[in-house]
């Protein structure tokens, strides 16, 4: 009886051992499987490029121009090729573009044609805030943006960033804006103050500056966008982020003040901002007489907002407008840029 009751309890260890060994592997093969998928997700989430064997050796490797397109109505426009196309052929630039967009991947990959220094980035969505309206939600990627670059070992040695909203269409040769700005506003020597410096065009009515268009110096902005983003936090029912500027605005003119905003004037010659009579003015010229001439900024803001003015614009006067300012005939639009972007 002894030893039945010995082998007995031989077994009984045995199994309690092996199903303990079992639970360990089993343990170590889930936590593997879950650190795998976190990782692949993280970097399919970050940095997604469209070429990087097609770098234009000649480019200006000292300054990118970065835009964010956010949501499936933005993907299926031609709002990112309007961009794109206009920057590369009117504005005449071959530096880096980095595009941080949600889009489906692969979406923009015809780009890759038109600018050899095209990289598209995805947001990784610990970036993404839950807790604010969506369109704020999306904007808030603005204050990652030098975040972003640290991504692609080809920006590393970008010293300037140009913020640009995509609803932008560039019209003229854009070194001029460049020269212009960096020169007036002293933009490369900020880096040895002890505040952080951004730059933005100064906004209209009620609103100290323009979110859509901002310069960042890369060595001394990152305090900036901090700032920015800690009152976007803070205030989540508030659906502009020009408000939160305006906060800032108040803040840097005490002494405790970590962040400087440098307003730059809106100078009609570097950009410019059209309303609804402007664009259909010029539009309906363009219509009836073909190309009327005129003379547009670098820069063209054609605002997006479905609510705005392009809502009360016709398809055909809004495309003719484009097609004014870009100097394209609408047969040789292979990317649908005259479209009217209704979102």
């Amino acid at each position: 009886l002894v030893l039945i009751s010995c082998f007995v309890a031989l077994l009984f260890l045995r199994a309690t051992f092996e199903e303990t060994i079992s639970e360990d592997v089993d343990l170590v093969a889930t936590t593997w499987t879950l650190q795998s998928v976190v990782e692949n997700k993280s970097t399919e989430a970050t940095s997604s490029k469209v070429t990087k064997d097609t770098t234009d050796d000649n480019a200006d490797m000292s300054r990118a121009i970065m835009a964010i397109s956010m949501g499936p109505e933005a993907a299926e426009s031609s709002i990112v090729e309007r961009f794109v196309w206009s920057l590369v052929f009117k504005g005449k630039y071959n530096g880096p573009i980095v595009l941080l967009t949600d889009a489906p991947e692969g979406r923009y990959k015809a780009l890759s044609n038109l600018a050899a220094n095209l990289i598209i980035m995805q947001p990784s969505s610990k970036h993404f805030s839950r807790q604010h309206a969506l369109e704020m939600a999306r904007k808030r990627f603005k204050t990652y943006i030098l975040e972003y670059l640290t991504l692609d070992a080809t920006l590393d040695e970008i010293r300037t960033v140009y913020y640009l909203d995509v609803d932008i269409v560039f019209a003229s040769p854009i070194q001029e804006f460049f020269v212009n700005i960096e020169a007036k506003y002293n933009i490369f020597n900020t880096s040895s103050t002890n505040v952080s410096h951004m730059w933005m065009f100064k906004g209209q009515k009620n609103w100290a500056f323009q979110g859509g268009q901002f310069v960042l110096d890369r060595s001394t902005s990152q305090p900036c966008l901090d700032r920015w983003r800690w009152h976007i936090d803070r205030n989540p029912s508030i659906t502009k982020d020009q408000s939160l500027l305006n906060k800032m605005a108040m803040e840097q003119s005490t002494n405790s003040a970590t962040c400087k905003i440098i307003p730059m004037e809106r100078e009609p010659n570097l950009i410019e901002f059209p309303g609804e009579n402007y664009i259909e003015e010029l539009g309906e010229s363009n219509k009836k007489h073909g190309p009327t001439g005129h003379k547009y900024a670098p820069l063209v803001h054609i605002r997006n907002t479905f609510n705005g003015i392009n809502k009360r614009i016709s398809e055909e006067i809004y495309s003719h407008f484009v097609q004014d300012v870009l100097g394209v005939p609408t047969e040789e639009d292979e990317f649908g840029i005259m479209t009217k972007i209704n979102f």
